[in-house]
């Protein structure tokens, strides 16, 4: 029982990045519609109601028009995401990754894992 449980004396399991993405983005407590970029595939499943995934596959336009066509205002940064050629050759998603706040984003670790998770500010001040 112990073996299938993410946390051993306290600690989290960092052998499990995608449940640490989804009780990190849960710990939130956002109440807002959220327009979630990932490319893992799945974590608005696990999240409430008010998240709705927006696909990596799903960009066909520059970064800026695609964050506003779509309206992210969340976006979980993986290696898939960032080898995914859509978003290493936009100009404009490396401009985003390196002057984020800029665009409206505030950036957080996400625990135990080796991801970001970029957020609306205009979320988070809610």
């Amino acid at each position: 029982m112990i073996a299938l449980t993410p946390y051993v004396s306290g600690q989290v399991n960092t052998k499990r990045p995608n449940l640490n993405t989804i009780r990190f983005i849960q710990s939130l407590r956002i109440e807002e519609p959220v327009n979630l970029l990932e490319a893992e595939g799945g974590y608005h499943y696990y999240l409430d109601d008010n998240f709705h995934r927006v696909a990596e596959y799903e960009k066909n336009t520059d970064f800026d028009r695609f964050l506003q066509k779509k309206n992210i205002n969340m976006i979980v940064v993986t290696e898939v995401l960032l080898e995914d050629t859509r978003f290493s050759d936009d100009t404009i998603w490396r401009d985003f990754l390196a002057d984020y706040p800029t665009f409206g984003y505030a950036q957080m670790d996400i625990p135990h894992t080796d991801r970001k998770l970029f957020i609306r500010i205009d979320i988070l001040q809610r």
